[in-house]
């Protein structure tokens, strides 16, 4: 039989090894789920439009509105674009979402929604004003 040196050492030493390596690998997992990255972003493919107002056709169509889109989570402005034509696109963080229009020559008048936002997908979303 062949004499190993830790079979001198006293059985505390073995213990406290064993703290260690756990309290290692314990460290290394904390770590390494407090680095992960972040969910992607999402994307939101919209139309802004107005519908309604002085028409004599029963049911005008929506008219294409040019104007700032602005995505907002509580009171914080998370991101802001244009509509060109009545299209825009945003691209968020994942995430619950209020999406105002303001078209300042429909009187300055913003029209707002709310929208979901779901990580590596893009969502249709309608910002419509409704005029009297």
């Amino acid at each position: 039989m062949t004499h190993r040196p830790e079979d001198d050492m006293p059985p505390f030493r073995n213990y406290h090894r064993i703290q260690l390596v756990s309290a290692l690998a314990l460290t290394m997992l904390i770590v390494s789920a407090c680095t992960q990255a972040p969910p992607a972003n999402g994307t939101l493919k919209g139309t802004f439009t107005a519908v309604g107002g002085a028409s004599t056709a029963p049911n005008p169509p929506p008219i294409a509105l040019d104007g700032t889109i602005t995505a907002t989570r509580g009171t914080t402005v998370v991101a802001s674009t244009r509509a060109i034509g009545g299209s825009f696109t945003l691209t968020l963080p994942p995430g619950t979402y209020t999406i105002t229009g303001l078209a300042p020559y429909e009187h300055g008048t913003a029209c707002t929604t709310t929208s979901k936002v779901t990580s590596d997908t893009t969502s249709p979303v309608e910002v419509v004003c409704y005029n009297a």
